[in-house]
């Protein structure tokens, strides 16, 4: 699959829906059913609402060329190539297919939502209301105008790595949020796309450092008048992280906890530190994320129980980008059902339900 995402897509989500396609084609197991399969989902996505032109389509799938030229006056159907393929094959894309249509939709909705202006902002209690105001004014929030989302954790945690990935961007990119071994972001700044100009994600600077002191850090960063505070934790769950979240539901604040890097989980399992032996199966994936939800649920029983109505989500922020740059996925985690999230608080944040 193709990077250029400016040229190809129309819907800047669509990749959540075709990565479904990309990891069930890595299933398949004979040749003769890839070729079939990679065609059964150029048709899918010929009958979807993403209006592709030839080239986005080749793009997508370069092998395919010579058949994308003829899609055109072909009489092939879903059903009719459907057919070609083994019984395992028929009922696995019967599965992908649904799961498919059904991101699609959900796009949509994302989409239409936050390509559009706000309208309201985020509700605030009223005893808080005063000094939300002055700490948003301080730091440069608008909330009338833009969906708002903060990163904060713990410095070197992840922060600008993930918000560089929703974007589809490496750290050397133009625009990117700048990433390092050292404390890179001193201030509060926002980044934002051409995809969803409407949209500012900040990376706030990272509490318990020198620099940045975890007391007061919440109320001084206007944290409460954000559509969702995202808090990155690391693999033990640290003070900072229960900190945030406790202010956050104090203002009745939304909030999320996000484990990124799960990839890098798999790496470290080798002894070579960065070289796998075989990328994972949706099954070890699925095993790895059932055991990373244990051991969190079990360090807020410990720690914080009254935490334990916050949603987590694992995800990879490697997993993240490829899927926002149409390039192959070999891992994929939470990340779809974290972006839904989002989505989902900021309407509920904004009282749009």
């Amino acid at each position: 699959m193709g990077q250029n995402l400016g040229v190809l897509l129309n819907h800047p989500l669509t990749g959540l829906a075709v990565s479904l396609g990309s990891l069930w084609l890595q299933n398949l197991s004979s040749p003769k059913d890839k070729v079939i399969g990679e065609q059964l989902l150029l048709q899918t996505l010929k009958n979807s609402t993403m209006n592709f032109n030839t080239n986005d389509l080749k793009t997508i799938m370069p092998s395919q060329g010579s058949y994308i030229d003829k899609m055109n006056e072909l009489q092939d159907t879903i059903a009719a190539l459907e057919k070609a393929l083994d019984r395992k094959g028929q009922e696995s894309f019967k599965k992908v297919k649904r799961e498919f249509d059904s991101q699609l939709k959900k796009n949509f909705k994302i989409e239409t939502y936050f390509m559009g202006s706000p309208g309201r902002g985020v509700k605030i209690p009223g005893e808080y209301k005063t000094s939300a105001k002055s700490a948003a004014a301080e730091n440069g929030i608008d909330r009338e105008n833009y969906f708002n989302f903060a990163f904060v954790g713990h410095t070197n945690n992840g922060k600008s790595s993930l918000i560089n990935a929703i974007f589809g961007l490496n750290k050397n990119d133009e625009g990117a949020a700048p990433v390092d071994i050292l404390e890179c972001t001193h201030d509060i700044k926002y980044y934002t796309h051409a995809s969803m100009p409407n949209v500012r994600f900040y990376d706030i600077p990272g509490a318990g450092t020198m620099t940045h002191r975890s007391e007061n850090y919440y109320e001084d960063k206007a944290l409460c008048g954000f559509d969702c505070l995202i808090v990155l934790v690391q693999q033990a769950l640290g003070q900072e992280d229960i900190a945030f979240a406790q202010a956050a539901l104090r203002y009745d604040q939304k909030v999320v906890f996000v484990r990124s890097k799960c990839d890098v989980d798999f790496h470290l399992r080798h002894e070579s530190g960065n070289i796998l032996r075989h990328i994972p199966s949706p099954e070890e994936v699925h095993q790895h994320l059932e055991n990373l939800r244990h051991h969190f649920s079990l360090e807020l029983e410990r720690h914080a129980p009254e935490l334990s109505s916050i949603e987590c989500f694992f995800v990879s922020a490697n997993s993240l980008r490829a899927i926002m740059r149409f390039e192959p996925v070999d891992m994929l985690f939470e990340e779809k059902q974290f972006l839904e999230y989002l989505y989902q608080q900021s309407k509920s944040a904004r009282g749009m339900y």
